[in-house]
């Protein structure tokens, strides 16, 4: 594949393989596509220059999370994080560490268009390409 049409490379994390399984299927026609469940995998990609976003589910061990990302700030790792994250009002801290790390947070539940978009506006990509890709359709069978 020439460089011009080089597939950017996204990182998925979550403990959720179902939510990793669901965005890898709608992006991998349009970007390589590397998913991680645990904080180990994720620390074994913090050297990988060829991430160029990271869809980070900051749902379980936060502080686990937000330290790994500071370290791949702290090694030169600048990418991009956008975090989905079901907000807790009692944790206006926790919430201010999310937000020095993460570039974006996606509030849980979020449709998953919304989930599209933001990716495509850190990657300064029309939002159309990810938005009106062909998705499965449900067969609704006619009740006659």
């Amino acid at each position: 594949m020439p460089e011009s049409e080089k597939q950017q490379t996204i990182l998925l994390h979550s403990p959720d393989r179902d939510l990793t399984k669901s965005l890898s299927f709608l992006l991998q026609e349009k970007f390589s596509i590397i998913t991680t469940q645990c904080i180990e995998d994720l620390r074994r990609s913090r050297g990988d220059t060829s991430i160029a976003l990271v869809v980070a589910d900051l749902e379980k061990m936060v502080p686990q999370l937000l330290a790994e990302f500071q370290r791949w700030r702290r090694e030169g790792n600048a990418v991009p994080i956008i975090g989905l994250y079901a907000y807790r009002q009692k944790e206006p801290s926790l919430e201010r560490s999310i937000r020095r790390i993460v570039r974006e947070v996606l509030y849980k539940p979020v449709p998953i268009d919304h989930v599209l978009a933001a990716i495509a506006q850190e990657l300064h990509i029309d939002d159309c390409v990810l938005l009106q890709q062909d998705r499965p359709h449900t067969q609704q069978k006619r009740i006659e």
